[in-house]
């Protein structure tokens, strides 16, 4: 066990007592009273660019407002001024289609100059295909049974006459003018004289009829020569419409259309 030192005897011995601790009050430990810092402060620039930055956007925000607000009251209002009529933007004009030079069979259409002489000789073939046309109905109620045998016989020789007529007037046309005007004028003449040769046969079945007192039929020779006849008909009948409806009624604005069974 160490002695004790008496008190007096530190200084002379050069020892001191260690010092009790103490705290900064400064630093703010625990146990200390804590005084806030202060917020720190903005440059003037800095204020003065922050400034700036909120005076433009308020005036952007304005501006968009007030130009909305605007419009809106335009909107409302231009009925009111106009008599409460709203305006409507005016419809495009679209281009009107036009008609294909030498397009389609019916209807007006624009044509390319014609001649007056082809014209005039267009027009009087039409008239004579136009005659042959009426008498076409009367042909074909002549050949059915459903027609009396002495109603029949004056039906087809009407028909008759006039076929033969359409194939003096034909000979006498002129067909020069036309394009094509020597093959039409031979297809022509050649489906009217096979088809009176038809209406022949069929004129002589007719008088049978009546010669006959037997149920009518149409299983006879005559009547079998007939329909031979009328097809080797109909063949140039074809060729001649295709012919006029391209060189000739199309191209020089014809109205009426023909089809093989008017001829």
């Amino acid at each position: 066990m160490q002695p004790t030192r008496a008190v007096g005897a530190t200084a002379a011995s050069g020892w001191t007592p260690p010092r009790t601790w103490e705290a900064p009050a400064s630093r703010g430990w625990p146990g200390e009273a804590y005084a806030p810092r202060q917020p720190m402060r903005l440059s003037d620039e800095t204020a003065a660019r922050s400034a700036r930055v909120r005076s433009a956007w308020l005036v952007a925000v304005t501006v968009t407002v007030t130009a909305i607000l605007v419009a809106s009251l335009l909107t409302f209002a231009w009925p009111i001024r106009d008599g409460g009529t709203t305006p409507t933007a005016a419809p495009r004009s679209s281009p009107s289609p036009t008609t294909p030079r030498n397009s389609g069979t019916g209807g007006r259409q624009s044509v390319r100059p014609v001649a007056p002489k082809s014209l005039a000789a267009a027009k009087e073939i039409d008239k004579l295909l136009a005659r042959s046309a009426a008498q076409r109905s009367t042909l074909q109620r002549a050949v059915t049974c459903r027609r009396s045998a002495a109603a029949a016989v004056r039906d087809l020789e009407e028909v008759y006459d006039g076929r033969r007529r359409l194939l003096e007037q034909v000979g006498d046309a002129n067909f020069a003018p036309l394009p094509g005007g020597e093959h039409l004028q031979h297809h022509l003449r050649q489906a009217w004289e096979l088809s009176m040769y038809a209406d022949a046969n069929f004129l002589e079945w007719a008088t049978y009829r009546v010669r006959t007192p037997r149920p009518c039929t149409t299983a006879t020779e005559s009547y079998e020569a007939g329909l031979i006849q009328s097809a080797a008909a109909q063949r140039h009948k074809r060729k001649f419409i295709e012919q006029w409806e391209k060189t000739v009624r199309r191209p020089m604005g014809l109205a009426a259309v023909r089809t093989e069974t008017d001829m």
